[in-house]
């Protein structure tokens, strides 16, 4: 990816991840490999909790479109840093599409909003 964009970005770039229950990851990332990155761990029991709470009120084979994503922002330095971890394991273009990674045996799509305005 072309991180230069995010010269231009504010001081924080927001994240987004869901939880999701089906789908084939691209990569997966464990503890060690996130350290550096605490809001991210924070996020993902967040994003359990979203994932608990649609499949309350939805069924099963529409829960995707009513999870509320959990959000964490990180510095721009921090962000180029682990966008770079993602597209590195999972080969894909984070600015193209959002990843779906595993963390300890879950599923989760996670993306970053662009800047606008």
């Amino acid at each position: 990816m072309d991180f230069s964009y995010l010269s231009a970005s504010p001081a924080t770039i927001r994240f987004k991840i869901v939880r999701i229950l089906e789908g084939e990851p691209c990569c997966e990332l464990n503890k060690e490999e996130l350290d550096d990155f605490t809001e991210l761990i924070d996020a993902f029991p967040v994003a359990d909790h979203e994932l608990e709470e649609a499949l309350k009120r939805f069924p099963r084979d529409y829960y995707y479109l009513f999870v509320k994503p959990a959000v964490f922002t990180l510095d721009k330095e921090r962000s180029a840093k682990l966008i770079k971890l993602i597209e590195e394991k999972c080969r894909i273009d984070l600015s193209e599409q959002a990843a779906t990674i595993r963390y300890m045996g879950n599923l989760y799509r996670i993306g970053f909003e662009f800047p606008c305005g």
